[in-house]
Formats: C-alpha cells, structure tokens, sequence
C-alpha cells in the first residue's frame, strides 16, 4: 500500500482473503476449533476474516468512482491495526498447535 492506490487496495484485499482462506481450511482439515457449530473457535475466527475483508471491501467500493483516488493513511493504519488486532485475539490461540498439525 506504499502506493495508496486503489489497485494496491484490491491486491491487499486478494492476500487478505487467500490468506484467511488458507487458515480457515487448515482449521478444518485438523479439526481445530470446530467444536459448538456456529459459536466453535472456528465460526468465530471466520467471522473476523469477513469482518476484515469487510472493511476492505467496503473502501474499494467507496473509492470505485474516484478517479486517482488515494486511500488515506488513516485508513491503512485502520487495516494495519485490524489485521494485527486479529493476530493477537484469534491466531495467537492456535498458531503453534496449527504448525504442529502441519508438520506431523
């Protein structure tokens, strides 16, 4: 996002949710979290990728129709900040484990 560009927007987005995906998979492949359906570790987590990628989303439309539009410093230090609110709230809990399970 050096660039503040919206396109530079659209491929955080694209990371974002490759990345989310692959954690949500590797979740179910090890069974890790997915105990209690909606309310599982799992459900949760899951729920805050789309909350994230929410927020993206939601600027990468705001900004469809601005020509040069530039995405404020503000706004990438709110991505910055989610995305690391995020690590310490849900990944913290279960990276080690996660790690383990995809080694063994």
């Amino acid at each position: 996002l050096k660039a503040r560009t919206r396109s530079s927007l659209v491929v955080v987005y694209e990371e974002f949710k490759e990345h989310f995906t692959h954690e949500e998979d590797l979740m179910h492949e090890h069974d890790f979290g997915t105990e209690g359906g909606q309310f599982s570790a799992a459900a949760s987590h899951a729920k805050d990728h789309a909350r994230i990628l929410k927020v993206l989303s939601d600027e990468i439309e705001r900004t469809k129709s601005v020509s040069n539009a530039k995405i404020s410093a503000g706004f990438i230090k709110r991505v910055v900040d989610e995305f690391g609110n995020h690590a310490a709230r849900f990944d913290s809990l279960y990276g080690d484990a996660m790690i383990e399970a995809s080694s063994a």
